[in-house]
């Protein structure tokens, strides 16, 4: 019988990923989208999919110090590098989900501080790239043929997406 902490760390992981992986492409290429509809609409998906994948992260986080096989320390979720199982694989999801939670907390400020904002959000670059690296290493499903290519289609989309919004007549000085 498989353990369901072990059965919803590993769902909860894989989901946030990919939720994750949806806000980067669609933040990133947001602001392409010309129509204010498209654009509601886009903002609206980024905004759902971030908020639903850091708060997945957040179980996976929690999941991860209460799972039996695993010796994640309450602080190694927040503090790298002192896990007693996997350290250096842990640590990197640690600063993945560090810098997830500085964009979230940051977003939250939108309004009153723009500028940081904006240079906050340059991080989910790392993070997300961070996140498939703790993923590929330490995940059940790191070794399986469909899990390597949807880290490979997650990180080709971002490439994609960058692409996109460098091509934009107007990418530089991009006010988003």
């Amino acid at each position: 019988m498989i353990p369901t902490t072990w059965l919803l760390l590993r769902t909860t992981g894989i989901v946030a990923l990919g939720l994750l992986t949806l806000a980067t492409v669609i933040g990133i290429v947001s602001p392409a989208v010309r129509r204010s509809a498209g654009r509601l609409t886009t903002i609206s998906i980024h905004s759902a999919a971030a908020a639903t994948g850091v708060l997945l992260l957040v179980g996976h986080v929690v999941l991860a110090v209460a799972d039996a096989y695993v010796d994640v320390p309450v602080v190694a979720t927040v503090v790298p590098g002192l896990s007693g199982w996997e350290p250096l694989w842990i640590a990197v999801g640690t600063v993945a989900f560090d810098l997830f939670l500085l964009v979230i907390i940051t977003s939250l400020t939108r309004l009153r501080a723009p500028t940081l904002w904006r240079r906050v959000h340059l991080a989910c670059y790392a993070a997300i790239g961070l996140a498939w690296a703790h993923a590929l290493t330490v995940g059940t499903d790191a070794g399986g043929r469909v899990f390597q290519v949807a880290a490979c289609a997650s990180l080709a989309a971002v490439a994609f997406a960058v692409v996109i919004r460098q091509s934009r007549p107007d990418a530089v000085g991009v006010r988003s």
